[in-house]
């Protein structure tokens, strides 16, 4: 579901003003949200508690049909998996999947997959292996255009997250620092041991728990970023993150 544009200029001096204040000059001041596109609804935005992303998705729904609102709703709960209705896997299906991923990888050009070509280099990488490869394509239906690029953009940032090793092999625990575990044994960050109703795996993200009381949060962003990236790894293809 992609959110339309719109031009949104905020006054940044509307700290505690409205659209019915003054400003210092006698003037009428200005409204918080001062402009939207004509495709935008156009409304009394002035009020400090009104929140934009709440205003984007609503308007986002409204352009959906009762049926797609629906089937969304369905989607998020586990009631309904669209995998499973757009999906009919057989071997030889797969096995055709596969062969056009190698061709549309190898068409992304070199610039914008040093990773991935780094990989390459290396004997029996797991990037090869056909485990790895349906995690992509089961995660983009079968799309293979988006499939190469979630492969090519997963080895960027697990290069930086943990190093040169993640081509070659998947990451395992002994890979992590102790600060890793510090953070994982805080459990702010939590793959749970069931389901949904869909069958998918459900990740939890506790943004705001104090790992460690005599640390400031923003000292463990890049351990989140790598405690993440591991758990996201262990089932790509039905994931759901809460």
């Amino acid at each position: 579901m992609q959110i339309e544009s719109c031009n949104v200029i905020v006054d940044t001096k509307a700290d505690t003003k409205t659209d019915t204040d003054s400003d210092d000059n006698g003037g009428a001041g200005e409204s918080f949200v001062t402009s939207f596109d004509d495709d935008f609804p156009k409304e009394d935005f002035g009020s400090h508690q009104f929140k934009l992303p709440d205003l984007f998705l609503a308007h986002d729904l409204n352009q959906l049909t009762f049926k797609e609102r629906d089937e969304i709703n369905e989607e998020v709960h586990g009631v309904r998996d669209q995998y499973q209705h757009m999906v009919e896997e057989t071997p030889e299906f797969l096995h055709d999947s596969l062969q056009k991923l190698s061709v549309e990888l190898k068409a992304i050009p070199t610039k914008n997959k040093p990773a991935y070509d780094k990989s390459q280099t290396y004997k029996n990488t797991w990037v090869n292996t056909d485990e790895f490869r349906l995690m992509f394509l089961r995660r983009e239906f079968f799309d293979l255009r988006k499939a190469a690029a979630r492969i090519v953009a997963f080895l960027e940032i697990s290069r930086k997250c943990w190093g040169e090793f993640v081509l070659m092999r998947e990451m395992c625990l002994s890979d992590f620092s102790e600060q890793d575990r510090r953070l994982l044994d805080a459990g702010a960050l939590q793959l749970l041991p069931g389901r949904d109703r869909s069958g998918r795996r459900v990740f939890a993200h506790f943004m705001n728990d104090v790992v460690d009381p005599t640390q400031p949060n923003e000292l463990y962003m890049e351990n989140r970023v790598r405690n993440f990236n591991w758990c996201s790894e262990t089932d790509l293809s039905r994931f759901i993150s809460v």
